[in-house]
């Protein structure tokens, strides 16, 4: 029986990214290309193309960026759907400062994250990058937690049957190890906080962290 962590083909990760106009997505693409971020990205102009990459999409993307005015669209049909059928895809929105109380609304239905998207200024090269390097941490840490259960029930389910299987303790012991080596590089890349070590509950303070600060960062727009 098979406990090898699921790997990917592409060590690239897959970003969809939800945009009203070309221009607005353009102010956003060179900035996904900075070497830290490692990511494949598709583009949707319209709230119906997102909706059908995100049905029709043969595997989930790691992390999506919407518009703020896309993903209200519906009640935030967009992000509903996405929570539901794919909850360990974190999904960020980008905002500007007119747009505060739908972005405030957008993290409280579940958006992971803000970007900050301003008229008249760039982009905050270093905080997009943070923010889709924190996202990219989230989908990694919900999918160890995935692979670690899967691991788990299979080892339990055959060691009832078969008790003295050294084969499956071997295997057993080599997914933990993987989790385990994902979770040191995790700390060592200073995306990181003290919260015991569950990992369900290092991916809840994660996401509970991660949306407070957005909130902060919101709260500063108005000052």
């Amino acid at each position: 029986m098979d406990l090898s962590p699921t790997t990917s083909s592409s060590q690239s990760a897959r970003l969809l990214l939800v945009q009203p106009t070309i221009a607005g997505a353009l102010s956003l693409l060179p900035l996904f290309d900075d070497q830290r971020l490692a990511v494949e990205y598709e583009l949707s102009t319209s709230h119906e193309s997102a909706m059908r990459k995100l049905f029709l999409s043969s595997a989930p993307y790691h992390v999506v960026v919407c518009d703020t005015q896309l993903a209200d669209i519906q009640n935030f049909l967009l992000l509903t759907h996405s929570r539901t059928f794919h909850p360990a895809v974190p999904f960020i929105v980008t905002a500007r400062e007119a747009e505060h109380k739908s972005a405030r609304r957008a993290l409280h239905e579940g958006a992971l994250d803000v970007i900050h998207a301003p008229l008249d200024a760039p982009l905050d090269q270093e905080q997009v990058v943070k923010t889709i390097r924190r996202a990219l941490w989230h989908n990694r840490l919900r999918k160890l937690i995935t692979q670690k259960e899967t691991a788990t029930a299979k080892y339990r389910e055959h060691i009832a049957a078969y008790p003295h299987d050294q084969r499956m303790e071997d295997a057993f012991r080599r997914a933990c190890e993987v989790v385990n080596t994902s979770l040191a590089s995790m700390e060592r890349s200073g995306v990181w906080f003290e919260t015991g070590r569950n990992l369900s509950d290092i991916a809840t303070g994660l996401e509970i962290q991660t949306r407070t600060q957005a909130l902060i960062r919101l709260d500063a727009w108005r000052h």
